[in-house]
């Protein structure tokens, strides 16, 4: 939860849209999916937000086994931790996953974190 790539409270598309949308493109967040169903986040925990042509969201799947799971580029990817995921997408995509978005004010938007 402290990496920087992730915005534990950006509730929805729109606001992801509206962090991303300063930046170039390979910029991405990644954060908790609250915006949909209660029953539903529990299989879908967080998506990816990047900017690659356009502003995509890209929910990330958790199976029962506590695995992570996404299909991107046409590629199958499974992980046992989101950090891990992010950090292989980060790696064999580094034009669509340059840069992680850096917040000024982390105290406004990231409670979770102290400065």
């Amino acid at each position: 939860m402290k990496k920087i790539w992730f915005f534990n409270t950006i509730l929805g598309g729109p606001q992801a849209e509206q962090t991303l949308q300063p930046n170039p493109q390979g910029f991405f967040i990644v954060r908790r999916t609250p915006d949909i169903l209660q029953e539903d986040r529990i299989g879908y925990p967080f998506t990816i937000d990047y900017y690659f042509k356009e502003i995509i969201h890209h929910r990330v799947s958790r199976f029962s086994n506590g695995l992570y799971h996404i299909d991107f580029n046409g590629q199958n990817y499974v992980k046992e931790s989101i950090v891990d995921l992010i950090e292989t997408l980060i790696k064999d995509a580094p034009d669509v996953f340059k840069n992680p978005v850096k917040l000024m004010n982390k105290v406004v938007y990231r409670k979770d974190v102290r400065t």
